[in-house]
């Protein structure tokens, strides 16, 4: 797996590209994920840059959306020309990218960093990234299992409750794709491994989502964010 920086990004922000490419070895991506590409850009409006079917998904939409969105799109095109692929539009469907054929992908933004995922060879992928901290504990009944909670509640104050949260955004969108189907949050939980990777447990009754039982996820903080991949071969 590639990653890239792109369109302005810089150390600063997304912490320096050497410290990703070690973690991309240490988690054994490079083999897990060959014709793989990721890429990161700074928020910004690049509307311009945008496929005109892409563009008309936020031609009504407020500014925020429309530099989020088009930032997002950014890194697609640009993880597609890593791999040696023409850029291609990726529409919407339902809230869900549509990939090029033979393409799969997944796209996320925070208020200040858009990254998109690109994968050649048809893995079910979902990544995602939040800023730190943005989970206050009230909300945590919303988005974790009783367990979960009591778990998480035992550790202190930790990065882990982001990871969590993060985690369970990146297994939906590896999953939705295939599925198509929108899954509670309270049917997934989150079981953390050493060496910063994760599992996903399925306690829902849709036998198609059970597809997450195979899949593989890591995670990593960088400035102040926490990014999640999770991936179904």
């Amino acid at each position: 797996m590639q990653v890239i920086f792109t369109g302005g990004a810089d150390a600063d922000a997304f912490a320096s590209l050497a410290t990703w490419q070690s973690w991309v070895q240490n988690q054994d991506l490079e083999r897990a994920l060959p014709r793989t590409a990721l890429a990161f850009a700074p928020i910004t409006n690049r509307q311009h840059l945008l496929f005109p079917e892409e563009s008309a998904l936020v031609e009504s939409s407020s500014d925020a959306r429309k530099a989020a969105f088009s930032s997002g799109r950014f890194c697609a095109h640009e993880a597609m020309r890593v791999l040696g692929h023409t850029r291609s539009p990726v529409p919407r469907v339902e809230r869900r990218p549509v990939w090029p054929p033979a393409m799969t992908g997944s796209i996320t933004h925070s208020k200040t960093c858009a990254g998109a995922i690109v994968n050649a060879d048809a893995i079910q992928v979902g990544i995602d990234m939040e800023q730190l901290n943005r989970l206050s504990p009230n909300l945590w009944q919303r988005v974790f299992r009783d367990e979960e909670c009591d778990t998480l509640a035992s550790l202190g104050d930790t990065p882990l409750v982001d990871a969590a949260f993060s985690a369970k955004e990146a297994v939906f969108k590896a999953v939705n794709p295939s599925v198509g189907e929108y899954i509670p949050f309270h049917d997934v939980s989150i079981e953390f491994e050493g060496d910063a990777r994760f599992t996903a447990v399925y306690h829902g009754h849709d036998r198609r989502n059970r597809c997450m039982l195979t899949g593989r996820g890591v995670w990593r903080i960088f400035g102040h964010h926490v990014f999640t991949l999770f991936y179904i071969k």
